[in-house]
């Protein structure tokens, strides 16, 4: 059980800190960048990846990371770094795009203040990474939970290996399948706990 808790958070935790350092420069790109065709392709598409299927996600990464695939040489396909990879492409998308909405309305609302500063591009990014914090944290944590409750992706591509690839949601289905209600409603529980802390800790920064 400590183990694949263990597992579980090295692989969320990784992978929810990846996606959210490569989506801060997208937000501030986009909460910056003026109206245009390119802006609203990127926007729209990052909504569609977020009704991505993670089955879906974790079937192309399977094919890439196969020994017939694109990647083959990385050697990835059953290990936890094709896990991290996976739930870094279902997570980013979900990152971006709660913390550009609130980010964008507050840009919107102090364009004319930033204008009258006359603030180069840097002062003015600092500006809003400092005053947004709390929606940066937010995102962070939407993310980290994309990753805490995702189970089809993590499963194909990591195999469900016991003492390696195994984690909370994917052992909760296994012990499922086998007829172990009573380890499974354990392992739900515990699963259950940790949303519940994330959920808690989402609506303090958000209160915040």
């Amino acid at each position: 059980m400590i183990e694949i808790l263990l597992t579980t958070l090295k692989v969320s935790l990784t992978a929810s800190f990846i996606a959210f350092l490569t989506a801060v420069p997208i937000i501030l790109w986009l909460t910056n960048k003026k109206h245009s065709f390119g802006k609203r392709v990127i926007l729209m598409s990052l909504t569609m990846a977020n009704s991505l299927p993670p089955v879906f996600v974790g079937l192309v990464l399977y094919l890439l990371f196969s020994y017939a695939g694109f990647f083959k040489e990385m050697e990835l396909l059953f290990t936890q770094s094709a896990m991290v990879t996976a739930q870094v492409v279902l997570s980013f998308p979900v990152i971006v795009i709660s913390a550009f909405s609130s980010i964008r309305v507050y840009v919107d609302e102090r364009t004319d203040f930033f204008k009258v500063l006359h603030l180069s591009k840097w002062e003015r990014l600092k500006i809003i990474m400092v005053e947004n914090v709390a929606t940066f944290q937010v995102a962070y944590l939407v993310g980290l939970g994309r990753c805490l409750s995702e189970v089809g992706a993590v499963m194909i591509v990591g195999g469900n290996i016991r003492g390696d690839t195994r984690v909370l949601t994917s052992s909760i289905v296994l012990e499922t399948s086998r007829g172990n209600i009573d380890q499974a409603v354990y392992l739900g529980l515990t699963l259950l706990a940790i949303s519940i802390v994330l959920s808690m800790t989402i609506l303090l920064f958000q209160k915040k």
